[in-house]
């Protein structure tokens, strides 16, 4: 019997130390702005590497993870300026 295919991850390596963007996220969103990646980072990964990301989803994501909206929106505006962290 062939092994069932899945989508998505069950777990994704997290490095020990943060590199620059994640240090810039942490400077300006504080702990709460790397919770956030971390969630986006599950939500991604638990999706084969990608998201749908509209209005909506955002509200979605920051209701399911009890964040404020607009700090999720700023963050994540801050992401893709620096060039992204995801």
């Amino acid at each position: 019997m062939a092994r069932p295919l899945k989508s998505g991850l069950d777990y994704f390596p997290l490095d020990v130390h943060d590199d620059d963007k994640l240090k810039f996220i942490r400077i300006k969103f504080k702990i709460t702005g790397v919770a956030i990646v971390f969630e986006l980072y599950r939500k991604i990964y638990a999706n084969s590497f990608f998201t749908e990301w509209s209005h909506d989803e955002a509200l979605m994501f920051s209701d399911s993870i009890k964040a404020d909206y607009d700090q999720v929106l700023s963050m994540i505006a801050s992401c893709i300026l620096q060039g992204g962290i995801m």
